[in-house]
């Protein structure tokens, strides 16, 4: 293992699948073809905080745009006029333009965190050297049932059934009949959140993955069993520290440590002793240390964001880690503080391919999520080989 916080820098633009004889999961750092992201709406978690949301998400959108196709899922066909002058205005605001044009399905849902119930996508080639693409769907619960959930759940089938992913997926493929695709329902909950992978090794937490209120009737062998055959992994890292105050995901990995290409994984770090998170992030970094020593990775620590809370008083889950790789571009959520240039420094020096977005996201921690977990790319798939 190369030292901690030593220089890295990897072709993020163009990092091709390397495909495999079984059904494998696609790393987020390869070629992207879209982003989803669900508009807020009323009847979302955000009807009291609609506008200042609404503002967060059209900067997230207008970010996805520099790089890659921006699918936004929309209550109706009338919200398609709101997320326009919305996104025109963040563009004008960061003096940036649309480079890739915003691509919109009418579908319902629950709430915004797409992260958490849209497809996890995995490939392989079959005996006659073609590409082939599932998308697995797994069950979403609202993280244990904390929230509802129902509509969440149906998103990957009715865009499915209404065929929204052939529009939206299928119609940029040339050779369709040689690229098939299909959608997979595994009976299993699991959140995209609480996994992240560089389709060999695979990261979690035993918090969540582990939790009984996600899948009481399954051992950890069990689950590991599942993680093998839907996902293809091979090997898998069990953390069993790292939390956020203010976090009610039950420890999703995507707030604490995250694969930035196949050899390195960015973590969350904390060096202030007097801080909550002092003592379980230092052993997070203790595990991870381990692991990096154990299948050769690179580690790189993402400084602390100062302190946010709610009106209430209530500490508020920021981090760093839940960054979005967008292609050529990360997207970073920033906190209005010392820490978020720090923070952007520091992945612009190990990562110099990659161009550095901040997107602030300060609004996005007071409903328990960030960036990342507004978010889920569609992988580039037939162009990687």
């Amino acid at each position: 293992m190369q030292q901690l916080n030593q220089s890295i820098s990897a072709p993020y633009s163009s990092v091709a699948l390397q495909p495999k004889p079984y059904w494998s999961l696609v790393p987020e750092y390869t070629a992207q073809i879209a982003i989803m992201i669900a508009w807020p709406h009323a009847n979302t978690l955000w009807k009291n905080k609609l506008e200042e949301a609404r503002i967060t998400f059209a900067d997230i959108i207008a970010a996805i745009s520099l790089a890659s196709t921006p699918w936004v899922l929309i209550p109706s066909e009338y919200s398609i006029h709101e997320v326009e002058s919305y996104v025109n205005s963040s563009l004008m605001k960061n003096n940036r333009a649309l480079k890739f044009p915003i691509e919109y399905s009418i579908c319902d849902y629950d709430d915004t965190w797409i992260r958490d119930y849209g497809p996890l996508t995995t490939s392989k080639i079959d005996s006659y050297g073609k590409m082939q693409l599932c998308l697995k769907n797994f069950i979403f619960n609202g993280w244990g049932q904390k929230y509802k959930f129902d509509l969440d759940n149906n998103v990957n089938s009715s865009l499915w059934n209404s065929g929204e992913f052939h529009l939206h997926y299928l119609s940029k493929i040339h050779d369709i009949q040689s690229q098939p695709i299909s959608l997979n329902k595994t009976p299993c909950i699991l959140e995209g959140g609480s996994i992240d992978s560089n389709g060999d090794i695979l990261i979690t937490t035993k918090n969540c993955l582990l939790n009984s209120n996600r899948n009481a009737h399954l051992s950890q062998k069990e689950i590991e069993d599942i993680l093998h055959s839907e996902l293809g992994i091979n090997h898998i890292i069990w953390l069993n520290h790292g939390h956020l105050d203010g976090d009610d995901t039950d420890s999703h990995v995507d707030t604490l440590a995250r694969f930035i290409n196949q050899d390195t994984i960015v973590f969350q770090g904390c060096n202030e002793e007097t801080d909550s998170h002092f003592f379980s992030l230092q052993a997070m970094k203790i595990e991870l240390i381990s692991a990096a020593q154990e299948f050769n990775l690179q580690l790189i620590e993402l400084p602390f964001p100062k302190p946010c809370f709610d009106e209430t008083g209530r500490r508020l889950p920021a981090t760093y880690a839940n960054f979005l790789i967008v292609n050529s571009h990360l997207l970073l959520p920033t906190y209005n503080c010392d820490a978020d240039t720090i923070a952007q420094e520091t992945l612009q020096k190990h990562f110099p391919d990659l161009k550095i977005i901040p997107v602030p996201c300060l609004t996005l921690i007071k409903n328990n999520g960030s960036l990342h977990c507004s978010t889920m790319q569609l992988p580039q798939i037939w162009n990687s080989l």
